[in-house]
Parts: structure tokens; sequence; C-alpha cells
């Protein structure tokens, strides 16, 4: 199954997950009535997170959220599965275990077949690396998408290394920095 991410994405000033967005407000933190606790243990705790942008995620995707410098290389992130969605507004996980603050991001985290990330209208190189530090120079970067030049959009495609075997790629390990205002989208196919 082909599945589209919040359609044409903006680069910003700084690099981006490809596939999740910012907090935009403090996560709201539920614990479980029963024990008082939020570990996964307990009972249905959930977190309500406003976030910037409700497109592309789906109820029961797994999540990790933490700040920026967590996902250097998969660092330290809590992890849950998305409950509930208010769009627009919100995002309701299930399973986080600390509170999480305004600017952090929440990042898709499946398994993922195959993924195509688009250049729609960059001026530049977009670069693609598997951490939130990627950069010209940073050791993340695995490729890249070259500036337009005509009217043929350069394409980055990744497939899995055998035909037929299990993914192996998570969409967490996406991530872009450019150019301010450049354009792409991105979509995955799922097994």
């Amino acid at each position: 199954m082909i599945r589209p991410f919040n359609g044409i994405q903006t680069i910003g000033a700084a690099s981006q997950p490809v596939f999740g967005t910012t907090m935009n407000g403090a996560g709201a933190m539920a614990t479980d009535q029963h024990t008082l606790l939020t570990n996964p243990a307990s009972q249905d705790s959930q977190t309500v997170l406003p976030v910037a942008s409700t497109v592309g995620f789906r109820k029961g995707d797994r999540v990790l959220v933490g700040p920026k410098a967590n996902f250097v290389y998969q660092g330290a992130l809590d992890q849950g599965f998305i409950f509930s969605i208010n769009p627009g507004v919100s995002i309701t996980v299930q399973g986080l275990t600390i509170a999480h603050a305004s600017g952090e991001y929440v990042v898709m985290d499946e398994d993922v077949a195959q993924v195509e990330i688009r250049g729609v209208a960059n001026t530049a190189i977009i670069y693609i690396g598997n951490a939130s530090t990627v950069a010209a120079a940073d050791p993340s970067v695995f490729d890249v998408i070259d500036a337009q030049v005509t009217a043929s959009q350069p394409t980055y495609w990744h497939y899995p290394p055998v035909v037929g075997a299990g993914a192996t790629y998570k969409t967490s390990e996406y991530w872009v920095a450019g150019t301010a205002t450049d354009k792409f989208v991105a979509r995955i196919s799922v097994p």
C-alpha cells in the first residue's frame, strides 16, 4: 500500500523529520486511575500531544517522541502508539512514560518497504540523512536530491536490499535539510 505523508512539505531553517511534526504545546499526560503510574504496564496511560500537523499520521502508528537532540542515531526516545487523532489539533498517544514539552518532535516509527522523497520546488540540494543532525557535511547523510533545474523532478527512492525481504528501514530514520522554503513530497510503501 502506498501511503503519502503530510502532502507538500516546506523545508525550514533547520533539519526536520520527513515523517514527523513538532509539538506546539506541552503534552497532557493522564495516569492510571488505580495506580497513578504512567508506565506501559499500567492501564492505558495516554498523553494528548498538541502538534503543528496531524496530516499523514494514522491511528495505531508507532511514534517516537522527544527533543531533536535525541534523534541523533536513535538516542533515548519515548515511544507509544497513536490512540486517536483530533485533526489539525492533537494526537493522543498511548504508552508514553515521561512528560513532553513544546518544541519536541513526534515522529512516525514504522517499518517500511520503500520510501520516496521527491523534490517539488528545490533551488538547492536537499540532504537526506538518518539523524537529526543532517546537513551538508554531516556523516548521517546517505543521499541527496539535486537542485531542480528542469521540469523533471529528481527523486530519491529507497528499496529494501533484497527484493521480497522484510522491511528493515524505519520512517524515524529519514531527516532532511536544505534551503529554507524549498519543497518536497514524501510517501512510503508499507509491507
